[in-house]
């Protein structure tokens, strides 16, 4: 193995910059309606924020970015939305699309967790609760296996259950269906809503965005994010 030489401070607020860059371009262009580019996004979530104390260091820890506070925009569970279904905290349903659409700014009363709180706190679930995937876990399935940063022939049973199987099982009246929902549930009036795993990416990486803005003097839209200048230690850099 060759000698390696360690980055300059210079260096890694760059690589932080550009990896912010990447991951406003890939919110821009889902919000666009490219819901693939959830994937991408997924990878640079990981690069901004995956540490695990070994070889893996974020960008925030090594370009010096402090840790505030994070957005939590979880809504409450058992929305009125679903049927017989289990929950993707992090978004609702369009109801005339059929699918799952990040909160952006819709839960008006966000709580703020400690980082580590925040990407460990459970964000899917399958109706009985028995598979719950965390912030972390969807981030990290998604860039490690299913094509952000690796694509696998296979997939964790958990993720899969969500990213394969609409683990969420919602249900949703098909547009050309007059449903009655305390009516007796009769399979051709009603659609799955699939891929819950992407609108909670996105949203994600709102609540993040959000979260940092103060440090990087970022203004963030619902539905689209500006241009912005990193500070270090309240200086621009």
């Amino acid at each position: 193995m060759g000698v390696k030489v360690k980055r300059t401070q210079e260096d890694k607020q760059k690589k932080f910059k550009q990896q912010l860059n990447f991951l406003k371009s890939s919110c821009r262009a889902y919000d666009h309606g490219d819901l693939s580019e959830a994937i991408r996004i997924s990878n640079a979530l990981m690069m901004l924020l995956y540490h695990d104390g070994k070889n893996n260091h974020s960008l925030m820890e090594q370009a010096q970015i402090p840790f505030p506070p994070f957005t939590d925009t979880r809504k409450p569970s058992n929305s009125t939305e679903t049927v017989k279904a289990g929950d993707a905290a992090l978004t609702h349903v369009d109801m005339s699309k059929g699918q799952y659409v990040p909160l952006y700014y819709d839960n008006p009363r966000p709580n703020y967790q400690i980082f580590d709180d925040w990407w460990d706190a459970p964000v899917l679930f399958t109706p009985d609760h028995s598979v719950k995937l965390s912030r972390k876990e969807v981030v990290k399935y998604m860039r490690d296996q299913d094509g952000g940063g690796h694509s696998d022939p296979t997939l964790d049973e958990k993720y899969s259950k969500f990213s394969l199987e609409n683990g969420v099982k919602v249900m949703v009246g098909k547009p050309d269906k007059d449903v009655d929902i305390n009516a007796p549930h009769n399979p051709d009036d009603w659609m799955e809503v699939t891929h819950a795993e992407l609108a909670t990416v996105r949203q994600i990486a709102h609540e993040f965005l959000d979260t940092i803005r103060e440090q990087i003097d970022l203004r963030v839209e619902p539905r689209f994010v500006m241009p912005f200048t990193i500070k270090v230690e309240g200086k621009p850099v």
